[in-house]
């Protein structure tokens, strides 16, 4: 364990400098155009909500190769991935690593990371391959593939094995162990069978592939994300006498001189980035593999969806974290403590009740989270191995939420942490050496950037 501790130490002081870099390179490159693509995106979201177009039949039928999904439920499938237990018990971590000001260096890095996730989806709905069973395949591994020479195929291959391991670590072990110990605390229930209970349930939903985890999406995610959301909202209401001070200690935090010139600023915005990564995924490029198989093949409307997840789950880790101040939880006394029983303890003093829904969206969030990180992790099984592998990998998955249930989240956060850097690396590799092309098909766009398209060209 000391040296995973080592190596992840090394790895995130020199990624924490490079996601910034790559993510401020892009915004200026793009001439900031995904801050200005929002109102845009919010639309074609709203479009693709109220006309969400036919269904897609199998292979060989009328619009089989546009795209798996809609974009809206695209939309909730990533964002049922991107909304875990990042946003609970990983805002918990940061802040008790990084500070009060980690929230400021969190929103600042997720603005910049939105020009990431931006390029990750454009370029893959860009590169994008139909199968021949109705399905497309799409995603950094086959940006880089087809967009760079084939000498790069080695770094494609490296991407979708990072991607496949990091996906039983994050998204994975965490998940199942933070639901397995709310299970057990609340309901008494082993983490063997809350395992077992869990692989079942994931099992059911991913042997109808993608468009199965769509349709459960469509239904659980708005209800969790906006459930979570105004319960947030009302409970920093309630409290809103003591947020002034939290606000102040957030800003002391990211900014103060004492901060800057005992290095404290350095450790706040490399735990920010590690956040930002961790909890909206941003330069993973794991969100374009689902945005990129939706309709229309538009990379314009399809990038300009994707990056809207990173300010609403910054808003959600943000609302958590003002808590944490807020209750003083997060200070010296968290020492030794785990991020549940931090969380756990902000909610208890929030009042009573409070404990009870941040359970409820733990197991929620886990849950959303393993089944659109299976889809992911599939799909990159499909590139490196071919379809075959297809029901070997549902069951290694499926299998793996048994096994490490009893093993809990607290001994897995370093590792899938490192792991993610791994995935991490070669995606920003890739969006560096396909920018000119990015830039300029960027620049060729018709202003205002692109008028509106039809949900169903």
């Amino acid at each position: 364990m000391e040296v995973v501790a080592a190596l992840h130490r090394f790895v995130w002081g020199l990624l924490a400098d490079w996601v910034c870099f790559v993510a401020v390179f892009l915004c200026l490159g793009l001439n900031f155009g995904p801050w200005r693509l929002i109102p845009y995106g919010l639309r074609q979201l709203w479009s693709s909500l109220r006309n969400p177009g036919p269904a897609i039949g199998s292979a060989g039928q009328p619009g089989a190769a546009d795209g798996e999904l809609d974009s809206w439920t695209a939309f909730l499938v990533t964002l049922g991935g991107t909304v875990g237990i990042g946003n609970i018990t990983g805002t918990a971590v940061a802040v008790t690593l990084g500070g009060p000001g980690v929230l400021a260096w969190l929103w600042a890095v997720s603005l910049v990371g939105m020009a990431l996730k931006f390029a990750d989806t454009a370029l893959a709905v860009r590169f994008r391959r139909p199968q021949g069973d109705g399905s497309v395949l799409a995603g950094p591994m086959l940006t880089i593939q087809r967009g760079l020479h084939r000498r790069w195929r080695w770094l494609a291959v490296l991407f979708a094995a990072m991607t496949v391991l990091s996906a039983f670590g994050s998204a994975n072990g965490l998940q199942v162990g933070q639901l397995a110990a709310v299970a057990a605390q609340d309901l008494g229930s082993p983490p063997l069978l809350t395992g077992l209970v869990t692989a079942l349930a994931t099992a059911a939903v991913l042997s109808g592939g993608l468009r199965r985890v769509g349709r459960l999406s469509a239904v659980l995610v708005p209800l969790m994300v906006l459930g979570y959301g105004l319960a947030m909202a009302v409970l920093l209401l309630e409290h809103a006498a003591v947020l002034p001070a939290a606000l102040d200690q957030v800003l002391k935090g990211a900014l103060s001189p004492g901060a800057i010139a005992g290095g404290g600023v350095a450790v706040t915005v490399n735990t920010a980035v590690r956040l930002a990564v961790f909890s909206s995924e941003a330069g993973t490029g794991s969100a374009a593999i689902v945005l990129a198989a939706a309709r229309p093949a538009d990379p314009l409307r399809q990038g300009s969806i994707a990056m809207l997840a990173n300010l609403l789950d910054t808003a959600l880790c943000t609302a958590l974290g003002l808590l944490l101040i807020a209750s003083g939880v997060a200070g010296g006394s968290a020492a030794g403590r785990g991020p549940l029983a931090l969380v756990d303890a902000a909610m208890t003093w929030a009042g009573p009740g409070w404990l009870g829904v941040s359970h409820l969206a733990i197991v929620l969030f886990s849950f959303t989270t393993i089944l659109s990180a299976g889809v992911v992790a599939e799909r990159c099984v499909l590139f490196l191995g071919g379809n075959r592998w297809r029901l070997p990998y549902r069951c290694c998955w499926c299998g793996a939420l048994v096994l490490l249930a009893p093993v809990g989240g607290g001994s897995l956060w370093l590792f899938a942490e490192l792991v993610e850097a791994l995935v991490v690396l070669p995606n920003l590799l890739s969006l560096l050496l396909l920018s000119p092309f990015l830039f300029q098909w960027f620049a060729d766009q018709a202003p205002p950037l692109a008028p509106s398209p039809s949900p169903n060209p």
